[in-house]
């Protein structure tokens, strides 16, 4: 399933950063009393033995994630794609993996009081809340999460791409998420990368800079476009659906997409050190490459496609 999302087919009643979430769950400052933080560039990176650690977690990149998650809101028209609507309305167990500070979980307890929402993260930077339907567990899912099997009736997982191999996702953590799902419960799983259309010479020069650096560290940068694949390939799911969104960047794709656009840079530029110690590009060429990608994209109309997959538990 897909369409294009650009300011000219967007809902009348669909605008950007006028959701009363984004009101009350604004980022919330980090504490580094940790051993597994370290900092390098003046930014905060979270190291244990199995994190890749590609992007840093500090808060100008929990203040990215809290403004993608608004943008996939808008992107999708919804948190979710599973069909659980009216098990979240009537009350289920619901797992974010993945939450970082856990905008998504505090943005669904909200619409959805009666259901019950826990957020695991490997990295303690989880953000308070006064919601008495959420719990927030620090775990590193490669010891195992602390959950009964057949815990939970619907998963989220978001942007998963830069933090494991294509070998930890399909050995380890797609296994130990089938896990925790009740039989016949519901898997949502987003991701969004570097498949572009429209782009300039310079945009796709940092593209594939970016791809193949993720190479070198054993990550597949096609992962989106490959979802239905790699869980059908688990044998542990059925009833599989892709929901594909092209998204137009820049002005041409409106309000929304001059908010991707920018926050599309700063994710790019998040990626830094890691790519400048991958490639044999100095710090201001990188930047002068961003600075370009941003008038490539604005001039051409560039799209950047954005997938959701929904997976039942066999």
């Amino acid at each position: 399933m897909g369409n294009t999302i650009s300011k000219r087919n967007r809902s009348k009643k669909a605008k950007y950063a006028e959701n009363k979430s984004e009101e009350l769950f604004e980022p919330q400052p980090i504490s580094s009393n940790d051993s597994t933080v370290r900092y390098s560039g003046g930014r905060r990176y979270f190291y244990e033995q199995n994190s890749l650690s590609l992007l840093p977690n500090d808060e100008r990149e929990i203040k990215r994630i809290y403004n993608t998650h608004y943008c996939l809101k808008e992107i999708f028209q919804t948190n979710f794609t599973a069909p659980v609507k009216q098990q979240l309305h009537n009350g289920c167990q619901v797992l974010e993996f993945g939450c970082g500070q856990g905008i998504w979980s505090l943005d669904m307890a909200q619409e959805f009081p009666q259901s019950k929402f826990i957020g695991v993260d490997a990295d303690n930077i989880f953000k308070k809340n006064e919601f008495e339907n959420i719990k927030f567990v620090q775990a590193n899912i490669f010891d195992g999460l602390p959950f009964e099997d057949d815990t939970f009736d619907f998963v989220s997982m978001r942007r998963l791409l830069s933090c494991f191999t294509m070998k930890q996702l399909e050995t380890i953590i797609l296994r130990e998420i089938a896990r925790v799902i009740k039989p016949g419960g519901w898997l949502d799983w987003t991701e969004y990368g570097f498949n572009m259309q429209n782009s300039g010479e310079v945009t796709e020069k940092v593209i594939k800079g970016m791809c193949n650096m993720m190479c070198a560290h054993a990550i597949n940068p096609h992962l989106p476009l490959m979802l239905p694949k790699v869980l059908t390939y688990q044998a542990l799911w059925k009833n599989i659906i892709d929901h594909q969104r092209l998204v137009v960047l820049g002005s041409q794709g409106g309000e929304m997409g001059r908010k991707i656009l920018e926050n599309s840079v700063e994710g790019l530029y998040s990626y830094k050190k890691v790519y400048l110690e991958f490639t044999s590009q100095d710090s201001e060429e990188f930047d002068k490459d961003l600075e370009t990608f941003f008038e490539e994209v604005e001039r051409f109309g560039t799209m950047n496609e954005w997938h959701r997959c929904c997976a039942q538990k066999i």
